[in-house]
């Protein structure tokens, strides 16, 4: 949803600031991969506040159902080796693929699928990938969010002076026992309003 949100707002922004994407992988932080029950009950909550956003229940059998995601965040690290714009388009790819249409992200044919729908070379895309030489830099990257930067959950946007700010303009959902939603808060402020405030300290350096 804030990859969605983001997207909606970025010509205003895209020739004045960068963002640069960091994998934070969940399963590296909770040693498991997240169960189904757990993301279906976050896209109810995604789909509630943004009605248009192409996403839905798993349809597909869920034998199916990726059991990791390291593979597609790989792929996004070599999707970035071959410049900013292909490296949007594959991001926003590979979260449709999951979410709207039920593609297990985690497979070779599919990752290749969408590297080709993304405007990448395929050939040099596959060949990052199959070296693995990118599964250091996610887990690393990883690392460094949870275990130093100590973000708040994903997506956390940090900016050029540090100061972090997590999934804005979005409902602030409380967790009780075993993954169920004890309280659902409303966001402070706008979600236009949260990201233009979050771009413009970005465009500024603070």
């Amino acid at each position: 949803m804030a990859v969605y949100r983001l997207c909606k707002l970025w010509p205003e922004y895209e020739r004045r600031v960068r963002i640069a994407w960091r994998t934070l992988s969940l399963e590296v932080k909770n040693r498991k991969s997240t169960p189904k029950n757990i993301v279906d009950v976050e896209i109810a909550l995604m789909a509630q506040q943004e009605p248009k956003l192409p996403i839905g229940p798993w349809k597909a059998a869920e034998w199916q159902y990726p059991v990791t995601i390291l593979p597609a965040f790989e792929a996004l690290k070599c999707a970035m080796l071959q410049g900013d714009g292909p490296a949007w388009e594959f991001n926003w790819r590979a979260r449709k693929a999951f979410f709207d249409e039920s593609r297990c992200i985690s497979t070779r044919h599919v990752l290749c699928e969408l590297a080709g729908q993304s405007g990448l070379d395929v050939e040099h895309f596959m060949r990052d990938w199959h070296s693995g030489r990118q599964r250091p830099t996610v887990l690393a990257e990883s690392h460094r969010g949870w275990e130093e930067l100590k973000v708040p959950g994903s997506p956390t946007f940090v900016l050029p002076s540090g100061r972090q700010v997590h999934n804005p303009g979005a409902l602030r959902v409380t967790w009780g026992p075993n993954y169920s939603i004890q309280r659902v808060d409303p966001p402070q402020k706008a979600w236009q309003e949260a990201f233009r405030e979050l771009l413009d300290a970005a465009v500024a350096g603070r």
